[in-house]
């Protein structure tokens, strides 16, 4: 995600590096502003089928092509791939077209190096504010359940497996929404978002169970 300078990845960072397991190395063509070694493809607002489709930095020379991705930004190597996508999916599209996009960009990850650790974080769930419980039972949830079922089992051809992340459990639904932009206003007063965004500790929270699913990843 872009949001609050890329806040998620800089975090992720802060909790790999304080671990002291391993140095991370970050690629991406999009920087944090604040740490420029920060880095990652996140987009506002982007969803399964954008990152999979004419525009997308993936998409090379009509197919999603990570090998050309790697080759043409002159990245030397990637072994961990953190895949956040679903809540702007969840209302656009099938959660059916949605799991085919991820086995899409993840073939493509498994295609440059069938041994990388593939993160899959799941969409979150939405604040209580603004909704009636329906929306998440009908739509949210399912799109989950899809992603659980879909890649439980699902492995490279070298039998590494994806790494569910359960980014919904992460996070507070009464308190960790509201992401207020600083530079908007409405009447005066800092706009806060639709609750579809996170506030600074929800996205925190997401980075603290990203953080965990890479451990936990690393050591099975």
């Amino acid at each position: 995600t872009e949001i609050e300078d890329r806040l998620v990845t800089r975090t992720l960072k802060a909790l790999i590096t304080a671990n002291n397991s391993f140095i991370p190395t970050f690629i991406g063509t999009r920087a944090s502003t604040a740490d420029p070694s920060v880095k990652n493809e996140g987009r506002s607002s982007w969803d399964t089928d954008m990152f999979t489709k004419s525009g997308s930095p993936f998409f090379i020379g009509g197919v999603v092509n990570f090998s050309a991705y790697m080759a043409n930004n002159g990245f030397a190597a990637c072994d961990i791939a953190i895949i956040h996508l679903g809540s702007n999916d969840a209302y656009r599209i099938t959660k059916e077209a949605y799991e085919a996009n991820l086995k899409t960009l993840i073939t493509s990850l498994w295609a440059y190096n069938p041994n990388m650790e593939v993160i899959l974080s799941m969409p979150t769930l939405g604040s209580v504010k603004t909704s009636d419980g329906n929306y998440i039972k009908t739509i949210t949830v399912p799109f989950i359940e899809q992603a659980k079922t879909g890649f439980v089992s699902y492995s490279s051809p070298n039998s590494v497996p994806v790494t569910l992340c359960p980014s919904y459990m992460a996070v507070n639904r009464a308190r960790d929404w509201g992401y207020v932009f600083p530079t908007e206003q409405r009447d005066g007063q800092p706009f806060v978002y639709d609750s579809m965004h996170l506030n600074s500790t929800g996205y925190t929270r997401i980075a603290d169970m990203m953080f965990s699913a890479i451990m936990y990843a690393l050591n099975n």
